[in-house]
């Protein structure tokens, strides 16, 4: 039997990234939202929501449940809030945001970290076009250069290097956690959402901060049109699997956007 590792907990809190901007939480003043279903495994290790208070300091759970540090999932199941404001605080850790919400004359709040995974999702909401020009940073000096993601996509990333008389170079690396010790090479497999797939043999797989394998694959011009058309649905390191769906708006829109960048 083939032996397939999914490792899908780590990957898993990024769906209901697609359209929520991580980066830019401001663009929902006036747009509505509402609290995003909860996974299987977040009501069996939660039983509810966390970061929602009922007074402006934000040290009252709101509608708790029995843990007192929760709020109870039938209490805002269903629910459409109005975002009000979204107030910023910069401390050295990153930014913090209050996003204050109102349903009717009930106002509550909203704790959330710039960049992290969030328990609300917009209603009837599409991200600017050049949104996910926000995750990508210039590193070098000219002309020898390069454009990579940011520290907040740690589970994939993409470059694009360039250099002085050389065509635009761009690489993909992701990771996954893999029982066991993984062999030093293999094939890597992307599997798109139209069914097709892109292999590439030989691939090096390395140890990454203590916790991961990653590997990177160096993308040809026949590849990044199809990644700019199609979404990864799944990335195979020989028989290790990665669920990355829940990635592939965001992976398709930073790298668009790499591609505008000189």
């Amino acid at each position: 039997m083939k032996n397939t590792t999914l490792f899908f907990a780590l990957f898993i809190s990024f769906a209901a990234f697609a359209q929520f901007p991580r980066s830019k939480p401001e663009l929902l003043i006036g747009r509505e939202v509402k609290a995003r279903p909860l996974y299987d495994y977040e009501i069996n290790i939660n039983n509810g929501y966390p970061d929602f208070y009922d007074n402006e300091r934000m040290s009252n759970v709101y509608m708790p449940n029995e843990t007192n540090i929760r709020t109870k999932v039938d209490a805002l199941k269903d629910r459409i809030f109005k975002v009000i404001n979204v107030e910023a605080t910069i401390t050295q850790f990153g930014t913090n945001y209050k996003i204050i919400l109102q349903n009717n004359d009930e106002v509550i709040y909203y704790a959330y970290r710039k960049k992290s995974k969030s328990y609300l999702e917009p209603v009837n909401f599409t991200l600017p076009d050049d949104y996910y020009c926000d995750f990508i940073e210039k590193s070098g000096d000219e002309p020898n250069f390069y454009y990579g993601t940011t520290k907040s996509t740690d589970y994939f990333q993409l470059y694009k290097y360039t250099y002085e008389g050389e065509s635009d170079k761009y690489y993909l690396t992701t990771y996954v956690h893999i029982k066991g010790v993984a062999p030093a090479s293999g094939t890597v497999t992307l599997v798109l959402d139209n069914g097709k797939k892109l292999s590439y043999p030989k691939i090096k797989f390395s140890f990454y901060a203590g916790k991961a394998y990653s590997s990177t694959i160096n993308l040809s011009k026949a590849d990044i049109q199809v990644l700019t058309e199609s979404n990864i649905k799944e990335v195979y390191f020989d028989t290790w699997m990665v669920d990355l769906s829940s990635y592939s708006e965001e992976l398709k829109g930073i790298l668009k956007c790499l591609i505008t960048k000189k």
